[in-house]
């Protein structure tokens, strides 16, 4: 499994664009990638502050999406949107895992 936490910052008066991205590409993402896991983004506590959680079968499958039509076509507009990127891959724990 690969599995990848991006911690993103918006340039200021970019987040409505850089959501509406989000939107589209999770859209994509879940219509026509039966690798992926698990996909989501989420919004900091501090301001332009975002988080994408993604989780493929294995590191190919990471790579299929990042060479994607639906990703390569959003390219262009996440780069206008970003302020800084830092990708940071992560382990699951193994064993059963529970909410309480």
């Amino acid at each position: 499994m690969a599995t990848l936490l991006a911690h993103i910052v918006i340039k200021p008066g970019k987040e409505e664009e850089w959501e509406a991205i989000c939107r589209d590409l999770y859209a994509a993402t879940h219509a026509s990638e039966p690798s992926m896991r698990r996909y989501e983004y989420w919004r900091g506590a501090e301001p332009r502050s975002y988080y994408t959680l993604l989780s493929f079968d294995d590191h190919r499958s990471f790579v299929t999406h990042q060479t994607s039509d639906h990703h390569e076509e959003a390219a262009p507009t996440i780069g206008a949107c970003v302020e800084s990127i830092r990708l940071e891959f992560v382990d699951p724990i193994q064993g059963e895992q529970r909410c309480r």
